[in-house]
């Protein structure tokens, strides 16, 4: 290894950090002081030739882009923080808004709420199975849809606070963005119906044949239904009817962007569809099989769809495929995580999956546990898994660095880190950045860490 005399080399004695590029994958780094080496490098010509450097602040870039790519594309092994176990099997579960609690719906006619700690706060008990359950935006009630054709609001408490009637079993029944109305819609009916949260009818919803899913708006102004009469509806909340949107054949789903300005609806005839809420039809998403689900990113620049082809499809609101997610057996559903980031897809081979954004599979939720559904929690760092064996599973994400297995890093990796780990001291880093690296530097094993230590000269890597 050549020592690089920094002082005379290119940048002056102010640019006390260079990094070597060469043919090489190793990173090398020389330090005047220290004069260590933070890789290896087998050039075989003892260049001193200054194009061969660059300055300290694109080593910085470097640096940081390398980490960030790290972190957005490798996770560590799964890790279960809690198990809740039932006496029937599970249909769904979902996380309250906070993601402090955990709402289960059991085949049992009841619905269990418990904190991520484990413990069960409450159990509502209902006449009939309970076909979803929903926290109100503040997390302070629950809602209820039931096959004895009511829905039910109550508070956390555990007490009943509305039976909304119906005349058939209630399919669906969701809360507006404030929290002040419900919208709710029957098994194979042709209404949606408008509900204030003291138990008043507001509006009914009529429509020709029956409704597939109904919405709120991002600011609850506006209704969004979809139709098996190969129409979507935009309504306002005084049940007029603004917009009709049709389609080719049935429409399966419909739903509003982020922001509220544009309408994605999935339809029978293998497309998905980009809309104006004037109507306008902005992109067609073309598929090779039926569409199961559709659904924006957080950030409302990609769009998701699940298809019957096995397969999840990223595109952009342009138009444009950006991936194609691969299985092995029919995807039911597939949701951002909350920064965009990331995809959870839930398969009929009964494993969920998780991919980053460019199309990477970053960890599988394996057999035995027979997944039947997956959901991020609000922050993103969790998932909750519903499972076969009456089983519920709170597993944690945790980021890991570009290893595969953090068990099995190989000594180039190593030294990576421990570049990464010496110019993160550097102050263009920001705290977020150098926690991560601590992060990484922590989940090694003992030797690898030493390893890192010594990689890394005088202490520098122990962060």
């Amino acid at each position: 290894v050549k020592m690089i005399n920094t002082n005379t080399s290119l940048g002056g004695p102010q640019a006390v950090t260079y990094l070597l590029l060469n043919h090489c994958v190793d990173l090398f780094i020389a330090h005047p002081e220290q004069r260590c080496p933070f890789g290896t490098i087998d050039r075989g010509d003892n260049s001193d030739d200054p194009s061969l450097f660059i300055k300290k602040a694109d080593l910085i870039e470097a640096a940081r882009n390398n980490l960030h790519d790290r972190f957005k594309t490798h996770v560590l092994p799964w890790q279960i923080a809690q198990t809740i176990q039932h006496p029937d099997a599970v249909r769904s579960a979902a996380f309250s808004p906070d993601g402090h609690r955990i709402l289960i719906v059991c085949y049992d006619h009841n619905i269990h709420l418990w904190n991520t700690n484990g413990t069960l706060l409450q159990t509502l008990h209902h006449p009939a199975n309970v076909e979803s359950a929903t926290f109100s935006p503040d997390g302070h009630q629950i809602l209820i849809a039931c096959k004895d054709h009511n829905a039910y609001l109550w508070d956390t408490n555990g007490t009943l606070l509305q039976t909304l009637q119906h005349p058939a079993r209630v399919e669906s029944a969701t809360f507006s963005p404030d929290g002040h109305q419900i919208l709710t819609t029957g098994y194979y009916g042709h209404n949606a119906y408008l509900w204030d949260t003291n138990g008043t009818l507001l509006q009914t919803l009529q429509h020709p044949a029956n409704v597939e899913s109904a919405t709120f708006s991002p600011d609850g102004h506006q209704i969004l239904t979809a139709c098996l009469d190969h129409s979507a509806y935009l309504w306002n909340t005084s049940g007029t009817r603004i917009q009709t949107l049709q389609h080719p054949d049935a429409v399966s789903s419909a739903t509003f962007s982020p922001d509220g300005h544009q309408i994605l609806t999935a339809c029978l005839d293998h497309s998905a569809y980009l809309w104006n809420t004037s109507g306008t039809l902005l992109q067609t998403l073309h598929h090779p099989a039926n569409v199961e689900s559709a659904t924006f990113s957080p950030d409302g620049h990609q769009i998701l769809t699940a298809c019957l082809d096995h397969n999840v499809y990223l595109w952009g609101t342009n138009g444009t495929l950006l991936q194609t997610l691969h299985h092995n057996s029919r995807v039911s559903s597939a949701t951002f995580s909350p920064d965009s980031q990331r995809i959870l897809t839930n398969c009929f081979d009964n494993n969920a999956y998780l991919w980053n954004t460019s199309g990477t599979r970053l960890q599988t939720l394996q057999r035995p546990d027979t997944v039947r559904s997956a959901t991020f929690s609000p922050d993103g760092q969790e998932v909750l898994s519903v499972c076969g064996n009456r089983k519920v599973h709170l597993r944690q994400i945790a980021l890991a660095p570009q290893f595969g297995s953090i068990l099995d890093v190989s000594e180039t990796e190593l030294r990576r880190l421990a570049f990464m780990t010496r110019v993160a001291l550097n102050p263009h880093f920001t705290a977020q950045e150098i926690a991560d690296m601590q992060s990484i530097y922590h989940a090694l094993p003992t030797d690898q860490r030493a390893w890192v230590n010594r990689q890394a000269c005088n202490g520098f890597a122990r962060v």
